[in-house]
């Protein structure tokens, strides 16, 4: 048997009397309480007689005399395990069994023990109008109410549940304690599971669940208003909805509700633990008359609430590249070009050339010059020592690709011959101007070596 004692005895001999002071005893309700009374110090009566003791309550009623119950209260009895102790034991203690007891032994002179009782009650839960579930709608006030009694008064401390049933539970405090829990302006999100928490120092401590449900209307919210899909494939539209009580949720086309059968597929995915379900609409073969907007509703006894999805048909373009079978030789771009210097050939217009002759004879032509005539225009019928009936001569020319060419001249070879020896005679002067310049120089160094010297 479990029991809690807390026992402060002082005995003091006087002259004639024994007597004691402060003997507490502190029981749990419900529990058995053992009140002492012990004889051992004192002295043997004068004429020897046994011992008699008298146990009686706060009321002085007579409880026991000597090891026999007087009353008609089967809880209570008389342990005289030992000659000289006398206690009392109260099974089944009553929070109205506290109070005080007295133990007299009729010795000489006579003894008297007090013994004060104390009875504690744990804390207990009490039937409110709050227990078990409680529904308020969004955005009013929910009030939660756990009353406890218990000897002391106990405490009330709020926790919420934070996890899912499903998961390991863990709980939140609040912070608030009393017997009344106010939520102010609730919304979806204040749905779920409070404790409240009752104890006061008495084991074992109590709780209680209130599950809280808000109501509120149908919210539809869908994860991409657009969608688009090539013809003759299938797709799913889905829509997702939140409401309590729950809501009624369809699909809907030009109208039309759309049901499960050949061409649809309708289901409803439930999350547990929530008030959200998935909406999905199923679509097989996909033909030009099925694409448009669908409307997802959902409606419940707060109101109703849709939102619209469309679905387009997805066109896939192709582009065709026709290679044409040639063989291309492509050159890295990390080689040099090569660069060709050529000497540009600019011809005098035609008005400066020498007439071309007609006419029958032979003659020679003294065409030629320099190499440099070769290297640009070739003049047929004008060539050194050729021979040749007059006429028109037809000069048969070939200009490289870094010469510049005017075309629809008619150049004649004679002149080209002078233009080459003209530039050969230039180049000479040049070499003869170089020399004086030199032999100039040379004799200007040579008097200043004489002057100097």
């Amino acid at each position: 048997m479990t029991m809690m004692v807390m026992v402060s005895e002082r005995m003091r001999l006087t002259e004639q009397i024994y007597e004691t002071q402060g003997v507490n005893v502190t029981v749990i309700e419900g529990k058995t309480a053992i009140l002492p009374c012990s004889v051992h110090d004192a002295p043997a009566s004068s004429d020897s007689k046994p011992v008699k003791v008298v146990w009686t309550d706060q009321w002085s009623t007579i409880l026991t005399f000597r090891d026999e119950r007087i009353i008609d209260d089967e809880r209570i009895h008389v342990d005289h395990t030992f000659a000289r102790e006398w206690n009392l034991r109260l099974e089944r203690v009553k929070y109205g069994d506290q109070g005080i007891y007295t133990c007299q032994v009729n010795t000489d002179p006579v003894i008297s023990y007090t013994v004060h009782l104390t009875v504690v009650v744990p804390p207990r839960l009490t039937n409110d109008v709050t227990a078990g579930s409680v529904e308020v709608l969004e955005g009013n006030r929910a009030e939660l109410v756990c009353n406890a009694t218990g000897i002391p008064t106990p405490t009330i401390t709020w926790f919420r549940q934070t996890a899912r049933p499903s998961s390991t539970s863990q709980l939140l405090r609040i912070g608030e304690t009393g017997q009344v829990l106010v939520i102010h302006n609730v919304t979806r999100h204040c749905k779920g599971v409070y404790l409240c928490v009752a104890e006061n120092g008495v084991p074992p401590s109590v709780r209680r669940e209130i599950r809280v449900q808000v109501k509120f209307k149908p919210e539809v919210k869908l994860p991409t208003k657009r969608i688009s899909q090539v013809r003759g494939k299938d797709t799913i539209l889905e829509c997702v909805v939140s409401a309590h009580p729950q809501a009624q949720a369809m699909w809907r086309f030009h109208g039309r509700q759309l049901n499960s059968n050949d061409k649809y597929n309708v289901n409803i995915y439930p999350q547990l633990g929530t008030d959200t379900i998935t909406l999905s609409l199923y679509i097989r073969r996909l033909e030009p008359s099925d694409f448009g907007k669908y409307n997802c509703i959902a409606s419940n006894s707060l109101g109703e609430t849709s939102q619209k999805m469309v679905l387009s048909e997805h066109i896939i373009r192709t582009t065709t590249t026709t290679t044409p079978s040639t063989t291309t030789t492509t050159t890295s771009s990390a080689s040099s070009p090569t660069t060709t210097r050529s000497l540009l050939y600019h011809p005098s217009p035609p008005s400066r050339l020498a007439p071309q002759s007609r006419g029958k004879g032979k003659g020679k032509s003294s065409g030629g010059g320099g190499p440099h005539a070769d290297r640009r225009v070739h003049a047929g019928g004008g060539g050194g020592g050729g021979k040749g009936k007059g006429g028109a001569m037809e000069p048969a020319q070939t200009v490289d690709a870094n010469s510049h060419w005017e075309p629809g001249a008619n150049y004649a070879g004679a002149d080209s011959g002078a233009r080459a020896g003209r530039v050969s005679g230039c180049c000479s002067i040049l070499h003869t101007f170089m020399l004086i310049l030199m032999t100039t120089s040379v004799t200007v160094v040579a008097h200043v070596l004489l002057l100097t010297s």
